[in-house]
C-alpha cells in the first residue's frame, strides 16, 4: 500500500484521504528579442542538436539538458489552499525576515 504525506507540512495522509498533486515544470526560455524570425530561419536545428550530442559524448556527459526540470509534490487540502493563494510564497519571506511595524 502506498503511503502519502504532505510535502509542505509533513503530515501523514490517511489512506483514501483526498490530497492534491502539484506538478511544476521549469524550462529555459530564450529572450525573444535576441533572434529575429529572419535569423531563426537560417538556423539548422538538427545540425545544432547533433553538435550538442557529439559534445556530450566527447565529455562523457549523458545527463538531461539542464534547461528543463520537472517537480511533483503531494499536498494536503490545507496546504493546497495556501499554495493556491500564494504559489510563490512571497508573504512567507516577509514573515521570516521579521520587519518591524514602524
Amino acid at each position: 500500500m502506498i503511503h502519502y504525506s504532505c510535502d509542505q507540512c509533513g503530515r501523514k495522509l490517511a489512506p483514501g484521504e483526498p490530497h492534491y498533486e502539484v506538478k511544476m515544470q521549469f524550462r529555459l526560455v530564450n529572450d525573444p528579442l535576441e533572434n529575429t524570425e529572419e535569423e531563426e530561419s537560417d538556423v539548422d536545428h538538427l545540425e545544432e542538436l547533433g553538435e550538442i550530442i557529439q559534445q556530450m559524448e566527447l565529455n562523457g556527459n549523458h545527463q538531461h539538458f539542464p534547461e528543463q526540470k520537472k517537480l511533483k509534490f503531494e499536498l494536503c487540502a490545507e496546504c493546497s489552499r495556501k499554495f493556491e493563494e500564494n504559489p510563490l510564497g512571497r508573504d512567507a519571506l516577509a514573515e521570516q525576515i521579521g520587519f518591524s511595524q514602524n
